[in-house]
């Protein structure tokens, strides 16, 4: 969710302790407004017994509005001590102390207090909008989703303010619980979610499909398709036979090549963009140019955002670009220009100074390795990898894994595969099938890369990226030795006739490329 800082007081310039505490909380919410489902007045739910202590709390708070976390933790401490029974102004009191401890790194603590403030606060969707943050960044992704989906129930007004990023975050982190990923999205479809990307919309209807579908809703299903917005995610249906009944439907909707669906997803993307320059609208538009296979677009439009000086905070999203930015330039071997690229962003967000730009120094290092820069690039990952401990929870398993990936590709290719053994470990524990296929492809380990797909084929929460992973593709090898070694390995895991014929149990390949129906490139910016 959008952070703020902006509070109104109310009238005769006097604060409620509502409102001073969530001033001083140190929310990870948006400032709602005081109403009824968010959060209760404390003046209203305190018992007769306890408006003393409300009235002793409030004034202390009044005393000192502008006190240090720790000093306000310690009146509402003060506070808690003295409610030694289950009264809604405790749950009230551990809502505001959980978003202060939590400030102070005192997780444990603040998860306590949020969980009494929910069992505490039944009917009010603060508590659980406020449970649901904490979990998103944590391995308790479905809990996340559990308390969204309940404060949903209760406010939806405020769950439609969530952003595309809280969104995704909590989507992509129940990963292969493909039931709660259908809970949830189905429940912001029917609330109005729209967020800000198309990608993320359209992401909730696949979500939506998938649950109709199980459930033998093909008449359901088939009334989603129309919110289908990406033409990957059509794609995603069309390779797997559980879809089959929806073929026809997708098909009228997205075209036999997805050549009716490209352009419309294509044109607002890039018009979001020119209207606005805004770095938020610049990650959809180079994700949709990279689908489309457009990488010279990508590099005349996205390399000159990083010529001069960044700031911090208002090109905040550009770190994301940096990815397929990079994957452009790498593949058209301009391995100079994708160095620069990354020196100028690492000093607006140098390594240490946030979570996200290990976005920058682990795909600098991966860069690193294709350019044939091996020894340097394991200086760069094992130095990531070791500012990666700061972040705990704000760091997803699969990006952790991720980094050890490429370290033992890069221990490999140095030849030190015995040194190799624990990031294996690491990056198979955390990453999905197709990564730990293309792991073992690094590793020079052809078999062992089509026994896990195989594996994977006949599981329900791995089986699409498999089926997506052997479609068709257009050659878009990173331009060096090792890009062409990899891109020959994948092309080869790919296309095995021991892999495709159990592949073909579950899905099929389709006779064109994801990028097929895309509008063509252009030398510069023309209606579509």
């Amino acid at each position: 969710m959008r952070r703020t800082s902006s509070l109104e007081g109310n009238s005769g310039g006097r604060r409620s302790l509502l409102r001073l505490i969530l001033g001083l909380a140190a929310l990870i919410l948006p400032m709602a407004p005081a109403h009824s489902e968010y959060l209760p007045q404390p003046e209203e739910i305190a018992l007769p017994s306890e408006r003393a202590l409300l009235t002793e709390t409030l004034s202390r708070l009044i005393a000192d509005p502008d006190a240090e976390p720790g000093k306000v933790l310690t009146a509402l401490d003060h506070a808690l001590g003295r409610l030694g029974e289950p009264t809604r102004l405790r749950g009230f009191i551990q809502f505001a102390r959980a978003g202060l401890l939590q400030g102070l790194d005192r997780e444990v603590e603040a998860r306590e207090a949020v969980e009494e403030s929910i069992r505490l606060l039944p009917g009010y969707s603060g508590p659980l909008l406020r449970g649901a943050m904490f979990y998103a960044y944590s391995d308790q992704s479905a809990r996340a989703a559990d308390y969204l989906i309940r404060a949903s129930r209760i406010d939806p007004d405020l769950v439609r303010q969530i952003d595309d990023y809280e969104i995704n975050n909590i989507l992509g982190r129940l990963g292969r619980d493909q039931r709660r990923v259908a809970q949830l999205s189905e429940r912001l479809l029917e609330i109005g979610w729209l967020g800000e990307s198309l990608a993320s919309r359209s992401r909730l209807a696949v979500g939506a499909i998938d649950a109709r579908v199980v459930q033998g809703d093909l008449a359901g299903a088939k009334r989603l398709v129309p919110k289908l917005l990406l033409p990957g995610d059509s794609m995603r249906l069309l390779v797997q036979n559980k879809y089959q009944g929806l073929w026809p439907e997708i098909e009228r909707w997205a075209g036999t090549k997805l050549e009716k669906q490209w352009p419309i997803y294509f044109r607002e993307a890039r018009e979001k963009w020119e209207a606005t320059r805004d770095p938020a609208h610049a990650t959809e538009y180079v994700a949709a140019l990279n689908a489309a296979g457009h990488d010279d677009t990508i590099i005349r439009v996205m390399l000159p955002l990083f010529s001069g000086a960044l700031d911090r905070e208002k090109d905040y999203d550009l770190m994301l670009v940096t990815i397929w930015l990079g994957e452009a330039l790498a593949r058209k071997g301009r391995w100079d220009d994708i160095e620069a690229m990354f020196a100028n962003a690492s000093k607006a967000w140098p390594m240490g100074s946030d979570a996200n730009a290990l976005n920058i120094s682990g795909n600098r290092a991966r860069y690193l390795l294709y350019a044939g820069k091996t020894a340097e690039a394991l200086a760069a990952i094992d130095a990531t990898i070791a500012d990666s401990k700061r972040w705990k929870d704000e760091i997803n398993e699969s990006a952790i894994g991720a980094m050890h990936h490429y370290r033992a590709c890069m221990l490999h290719k140095l030849g030190r595969s015995q040194e190799a053994a624990t990031s294996i470990a690491t990056a198979n524990e955390r990453q999905r099938a197709v990564a730990r296929a293309q792991l073992y492809l690094c590793l020079e380990q052809h078999d062992n890369a089509r026994e896990t797909l195989v594996q994977a084929l006949g599981s329900e929460q791995d089986r699409e990226e498999v089926l997506l992973f052997m479609q068709r593709t257009n050659p878009r090898t990173m331009q060096s030795e090792y890009g062409r070694v990899m891109g020959a390995r994948n092309e080869a895991l790919r296309t095995d006739p021991k892999l495709l014929q159990e592949a073909l149990k579950y899905g099929r390949i389709l006779p064109f490329t994801l990028s097929e129906g895309a509008p063509p490139e252009l030398a510069s910016a023309k209606p579509l």
